[in-house]
């Protein structure tokens, strides 16, 4: 039995095989799609807390590091330290 009458025609084995095919594509595709989502999730949810902002997460490193640069850079510290000649 074919799907067409003529030199052209594709039988039922051939078009229940492409259909196979399609299908394993389809599922191939979907599980990338879906793994790239959740790196993408991972990532995203890591910027929570490193946007500089502290209301959509209980801590954000930015803020946390510009407090740490406030404290250590608070003034400036003359260096005496000794003078390397070379």
């Amino acid at each position: 039995m074919s799907c067409n009458e003529g030199k052209d025609a594709l039988s039922v084995a051939k078009i229940t095989a492409i259909k196979s095919k399609l299908s394993d594509v389809k599922t191939t595709f979907s599980q990338r799609a879906q793994s790239k989502s959740k790196k993408i999730y991972e990532i995203a949810r890591i910027g929570l807390y490193s946007d500089g902002s502290e209301e959509n997460s209980p801590f954000d490193l930015m803020v946390d590091l510009e407090d740490i640069d406030r404290v250590i850079f608070s003034e400036e510290i003359e260096y005496n330290g000794e003078e390397f000649n070379l």
